[in-house]
């Protein structure tokens, strides 16, 4: 089902870039990870992912931000990005509105299969 496709992961914390790397990639897909948005848009350049996912809340620049550079761009606009929210962290819905998210998903995961 997701074999071939590429997944971007944006999170500071090494244990959700882990979890879903380790996750998807037993699932055939191939996964990149960055620790915020500075390196994830680096990465995609090098290699346009079918779907992004970004914590809204990392040092440098953060999942909104770069959701809405994503969003902005002619290239990678295409591109659907989840923002990922800690359970207590707060969540902007209309930022998240605003920048073009496609949807969101609250951190810890009640199941892989809801992420």
């Amino acid at each position: 089902m997701f074999a071939g496709r590429k997944l971007l992961v944006a999170d500071d914390s090494s244990y959700y870039r882990t979890v879903i790397s380790l996750t998807f990639n037993d699932e055939g897909m191939e996964v990149t990870t960055a620790v915020d948005g500075r390196p994830a848009l680096e990465k995609i350049e090098q290699s346009i992912p079918d779907l992004a996912l970004a914590s809204v809340s990392m040092p440098g620049m953060g999942g909104y931000e770069l959701c809405e550079r994503i969003k902005e761009s002619e290239r990678f606009g295409h591109i659907p990005v989840m923002l990922l929210v800690g359970l207590h962290e707060s969540f902007a819905q209309a930022e998240a509105r605003r920048v073009g998210a496609d949807d969101s998903v609250t951190k810890p995961f009640q199941s892989i299969r809801q992420l």
